[in-house]
């Protein structure tokens, strides 16, 4: 004896196990794509952080060269002693190499982050793309219900628990 009438799934059964399954995924797929867009914003809030960084330390290297430029000019002035002269500007000039370090490690961080920026574009398409084909695929779905002679009340099923199609 095989299994009886009640063992075996109705078609209604298998057709929402298959929605229900298909929701989850593009409910999956979307949390992804949110997560992903929240990553995005943060990574250009730090860009914009590390170009108003760069902006910061411009200023300072642009006042580093003027404090080195005037300091320079008046110790000629002054005809003050050659070490204390010396002195000053070897310091000016470790500060100033500092603040040219600082600026160039800032600009290569920021491309760092346009690199990251530039895949996390890449994978949110992709995320896109595959949400289109999982349309496509529920669309099948309902084009194959059609053939089922309640097709009617489970799309009206579907529809009611939320799902709208594109």
């Amino acid at each position: 004896m095989g299994p009886g009438p009640r063992d075996i799934p109705s078609t209604d059964t298998i057709m929402q196990g298959h929605i229900e399954e298909l929701k989850s995924q593009l409910a999956h797929r979307d949390g992804l794509i949110v997560k992903l867009q929240n990553e995005l914003q943060s990574s250009r809030d730090d860009r914009i952080s590390s170009a108003e960084e760069i902006a910061r330390r411009d200023v300072v290297l642009d006042s580093a060269k003027s404090t080195l430029s005037s300091i320079h000019g008046r110790e000629q002035q002054r005809m003050v002693s050659e070490t204390d002269k010396d002195i000053t500007i070897m310091k000016l000039k470790t500060t100033l190499r500092h603040a040219e370090q600082n600026r160039k490690d800032a600009m290569y961080e920021m491309v760092g982050k346009e690199e990251n920026i530039d895949k996390l574009r890449f994978l949110v398409n992709e995320l896109q793309n595959e949400l289109v084909v999982r349309d496509s695929e529920v669309i099948l779905v309902i084009v194959d219900l059609r053939s089922c002679p309640t097709w009617w009340l489970l799309l009206q099923l579907w529809l009611d628990h939320g799902v709208i199609m594109h």
